[in-house]
């Protein structure tokens, strides 16, 4: 059940894009590239009445059929900006509500990107408009929950590195460890992960890497990872057919997870229908926003279906409200809501870092902090009474 719509913030005066930039702690490789630094755009929404702020989820580079930072912002300025002032030019307090953004948004993958940092901000401004936090909101009383760590493919970084890293990382509180894999390491470097971790959660997330291997080939290779004790394989075709997910995942010992491959909750739907995975990573940013995201964790709960919610390595404003995500009953395995000062070198937003094992969770008005003002650089304006 969605929560209850809040009322509006006045009129929409004018939105303004803020760019901060972070670097990794550690270098992240995947199948599609490597992590090192994030580039993150925020939409600033100001009103008669208070402001909101939202934080794009998109990578500097694209990946995994997800678009760059680069083309939303671009599709922000050419099109949603636009078309959400003149929406609001149409009302006669002159302002929209965060549950509308979904009605204005043709539908692409880009413009899902777009429609989550705008909906994001219009509910922040709205949470703080009647001094909620995203917690209340949702009628969820958690207070912190247990987190997870993420480490790439073996690189630069050597397997035993990698494994002596995640050691630390569960020494540190950790509850679960999330390894990038393709098919060149998978089989050595899960195996000494379990030898250093014990009985620690552990996550293969293979991003489309085995998606060029004929079929029987994925299911053998997938098969040697079936005495790991993992709590799953996350997306290891780069396919989004769900027939071929179906008979993967009644092929192979190990739990199926869909990542990329769960952008809508019709796909959800479907992925359910076919019985495409038996676990899902729900990433609000990838779907259109956190009411699409509760819409999702929905149907998996009623279908007695695992979640957890996925990263992207946000700041502090989008993983604060990651972490309140996280408090749904659909959501059984860890979840990416560490601060983000476990993995970037300093976060623009300053979210408070794990405490004894667990995440706390954001408890403040609106989503989450917003960007320190030292942190962030102004890189457009877009004036009411301009468009």
């Amino acid at each position: 059940m969605l929560p209850v719509t809040l009322q509006g913030v006045g009129s929409l005066e004018a939105i303004e894009l803020w760019e901060s930039s972070a670097r990794l702690r550690h270098p992240i490789k995947a199948a599609h590239g490597t992590h090192d630094h994030r580039t993150i755009l925020y939409l600033r929404l100001m009103t008669s009445e208070g402001e909101g702020w939202g934080e794009v989820a998109a990578l500097d580079n694209p990946s995994d059929g997800d678009p760059s930072l680069g083309e939303v912002r671009q599709h922000l300025e050419s099109f949603w900006i636009p078309r959400m002032i003149a929406a609001a030019r149409q009302r006669d307090d002159g302002g929209l509500g965060s549950h509308e953004i979904a009605m204005l948004s043709p539908g692409s993958v880009t413009d899902r990107f777009c429609s989550s940092a705008l909906e994001m901000a219009l509910l922040d401004a709205e949470l703080r408009r009647h001094s909620l936090s995203m917690a209340q909101w949702l009628h969820s009383d958690h207070k912190a929950l247990p987190f997870g760590m993420a480490l790439g493919i073996p690189g630069a970084e050597s397997i035993e590195d990698l494994s002596a890293r995640a050691l630390l990382g569960s020494e540190a509180g950790a509850s679960r460890v999330r390894a990038k894999i393709d098919p060149s390491c998978a089989v050595r470097y899960l195996t000494s992960l379990r030898g250093a971790l014990g009985s620690l959660d552990l996550h293969a997330d293979a991003n489309g890497s085995y998606g060029l291997l004929a079929s029987d080939q994925v299911v053998a290779e997938l098969t040697e990872l079936d005495g790991l004790d993992l709590r799953c394989i996350e997306q290891p075709l780069s396919t989004n057919d769900l027939t071929t997910y179906a008979q993967l995942t009644a092929s192979v010992a190990t739990p199926i997870c869909l990542d990329e491959g769960l952008d809508s909750p019709q796909k959800m739907s479907l992925a359910l229908r076919y019985e495409a995975a038996s676990v899902f990573c729900v990433k609000p940013s990838r779907l259109g926003g956190l009411r699409s995201a509760l819409a999702v964790l929905g149907q998996a709960h009623d279908a007695n279906m695992t979640c957890f919610i996925g990263g992207m390595f946000e700041s502090g404003l989008a993983r604060a409200s990651l972490g309140v995500l996280a408090g749904h009953p659909a959501c059984s395995f860890v979840s990416d809501i560490a601060a983000p000062s476990t993995y970037f070198a300093q976060d623009p937003c300053e979210l408070g870092g794990p405490v004894k094992a667990l995440q706390e969770l954001w408890n403040h008005s609106g989503v989450g902090p917003w960007p320190l003002e030292k942190s962030r650089s102004l890189v457009g304006t877009f004036l009411r009474s301009s468009l």
